[in-house]
């Protein structure tokens, strides 16, 4: 726990470390080239997992289903509206990069 004084410094609050340094709830939204989707980082069965949505509203998709270690994030799209991302199968530190199409949910290495 991480303790934390007021503006007036008199009252302490105490912030759990899950909030502090837990995943984000959204992060590294990056929008598509022809500006319909917006891609971003959220959690799926708490590990960050790359996830769509349109940009003009709509309901969010999850595309990628890691369950162990987080979707790295540093991915980019392609001008084709593909998704580029790496991940790390195995904890290794031998990244392998992946081809997402959004439409399909499917990616390839």
């Amino acid at each position: 726990m991480i303790n934390m004084l007021n503006l007036s410094g008199t009252e302490k609050q105490i912030i759990p470390l899950e909030v502090l340094l837990g995943a984000p709830y959204r992060a590294c939204p990056s929008i598509s080239p022809d500006g319909k989707l917006v891609a971003y980082l959220a959690p799926y069965e708490g590990v960050l997992n790359l996830w769509i949505m349109p940009t003009d509203g709509g309901e969010p998709r999850v595309l990628t289903h890691e369950n162990e270690l987080d979707i790295d994030p540093y991915y980019s799209w392609t001008m084709n509206g593909k998704i580029l991302f790496r991940r790390d199968p195995g904890r290794s530190e031998d990244f392998q990069f992946y081809l997402l199409d959004p439409e399909a949910g499917a990616a390839s290495p």
